[in-house]
């Protein structure tokens, strides 16, 4: 069951869960505090983060993908001859493949390269296959995506012709969210709620509380990680994780 982020009414919400694991049944004192309200959205995307790091390192090759995104994670931007530089947006948190789309069309994949293939070639990246063509390879570099060669005019189909496969970061909350879900598993809705608790039982003295969030974060943690590299029952089976220790 999906479980949203901010449930006053029904007391079911990420927020409430959060507020009756570390203060009883005293509801409000997070979703009724501003600052503690800011707080703890700050804590729960940082749990979808380490969700989100823990699928990605079992996935196989069924990638996972946050559910609010209405879109398949395809991204694709309009090709521009002698451009070898564009930009990655802040959702693509992995790159699974790269395709420029040639005279005819046809999207053409890439072959993944490094700067330190291109150096163990004896050349700089700036001059490695420095004219213009139908590009081959792609580089990351930070933020940027890097082809080689640069698109030569007349070797490519400028619209929509740069095509990249990702995976996704997480559809993160805000504040003032309340119906909203986390775009998980329904099995693990309550991980981030989980990670938050134990996070702020930490630095605020409940070490008792600390001590068992901790623990169901570690059992939880062992779960996800067989869930996703198992979940391809009609491909190779991925890593399995141990328990993480949180000591």
């Amino acid at each position: 069951m999906a479980i949203q982020f901010n449930d006053t009414t029904n007391k079911l919400g990420l927020i409430q869960e959060c507020e009756s694991g570390l203060f009883g049944d005293d509801y409000g004192a997070i979703s009724g505090n501003t600052k503690k309200l800011k707080t703890f959205t700050r804590l729960l995307n940082l749990g979808l983060s380490r969700y989100s790091a823990l699928v990605r390192n079992a996935d196989t090759r069924w990638s996972f993908h946050d559910s609010n995104y209405t879109t398949h994670p395809i991204g694709k931007t309009t090709l521009v001859a002698g451009q070898k530089d564009y930009t990655l947006a802040e959702i693509h948190e992995q790159i699974r493949q790269v395709y420029v789309k040639d005279v005819n069309g046809k999207d053409v994949p890439l072959i993944p390269i490094d700067e330190y293939d291109i150096a163990k070639q004896n050349v700089a990246p700036t001059q490695f296959m420095s004219e213009d063509g139908m590009p081959k390879y792609y580089d990351k570099m930070g933020r940027s995506l890097i082809l080689y060669p640069a698109p030569a005019v007349g070797s490519f189909t400028a619209s929509e012709g740069l095509v990249v496969s990702y995976v996704s970061s997480p559809s993160f909350f805000e504040s003032t969210d309340t119906d909203k879900t986390a775009g998980i598993e329904p099995v693990f809705q309550d991980y981030p709620a989980i990670f938050a608790k134990r996070h702020y039982a930490m630095n605020n003295q409940m070490q008792k509380k600390a001590n068992s969030f901790t623990e169901q974060l570690g059992d939880m943690e062992v779960l996800i990680v067989e869930h996703y590299s198992k979940r391809d029952r009609d491909d190779k089976q991925g890593m399995r994780a141990k328990k993480r220790s949180y000591k």
